[in-house]
């Protein structure tokens, strides 16, 4: 299984002679481990000095519900997500690291309505947004507005492969008009504003490395 960012990574800690160790979810058998709870305490034995852990770099963060494939049989998809939440488990045990990010916290990032919300306090501009299972409440973001974008909640290609993706969509008047009755599978629904480019922001601790994307021109 290939993840190329990581190989990149972990060569530039290399370079730079800083130590680390890699565990993959598909080959922990390559490892051993061990942790013991009893009423004397805890004891454990780990392929790494779980006491000069600082950081964890979580590779896997879309979703608290592991790693489920449509390319994987059952069986497979049922040692997968045990060793996904096998590795949870024992990083959760590190209480001293910092967690890049924690799945819980990128589970809880994932709420749409949650990051609005937080940006109108933090003093930004948000679109003219409407979370709803009536149509009714659609229209009214189209009385003042002559284009709006459907948004899905949570990116099911994760899951599913990208068979499964639902990405924005403008959503003209006409198009919403034949949409079946969205009281069945509620929708995000947003003010359509033209965008000239795309950020991706990423903050550790106090450093903020923006990114900007020119997706208009792809």
């Amino acid at each position: 299984q290939s993840d190329l960012e990581t190989d990149l990574i972990l060569a530039k800690l290399n370079r730079n002679k800083i130590p680390f160790t890699r565990l993959n979810s598909f080959n922990l058998n390559n490892y051993e481990f061990w942790l013991s709870f009893d009423d004397s305490g805890y004891s454990h034995q780990l392929p790494f000095d779980s006491e000069k852990i600082r950081a964890i770099w979580n590779r896997m963060p879309f979703s608290l519900r592991g790693v489920v494939s449509k390319e994987f049989s059952d069986k497979e998809n049922i040692v997968n997500e045990e060793n996904f939440w096998f590795i949870r488990n024992v990083g959760e045990q590190i209480s001293q690291a910092l967690w890049v990010n924690h799945p819980s916290l990128e589970e809880r990032a994932n709420c749409k309505l949650s990051q609005l919300r937080k940006a109108r306090e933090l003093g930004l501009n948000i679109p003219d947004t409407v979370l709803t299972n009536t149509r009714e409440n659609v229209r009214r973001v189209y009385d003042k507005h002559e284009f709006i974008v459907f948004k899905p909640l949570f990116n099911s290609g994760q899951l599913y492969g990208n068979d499964g993706t639902l990405y924005t969509t403008v959503v003209t008047l006409e198009r919403f008009e034949s949409i079946s009755d969205v009281s069945r599978c509620p929708g995000f629904f947003q003010q359509y504003i033209p965008k000239l480019y795309d950020l991706r922001i990423k903050v550790v601790g106090d450093d903020i490395f923006p990114i900007v994307i020119y997706s208009q021109e792809i």
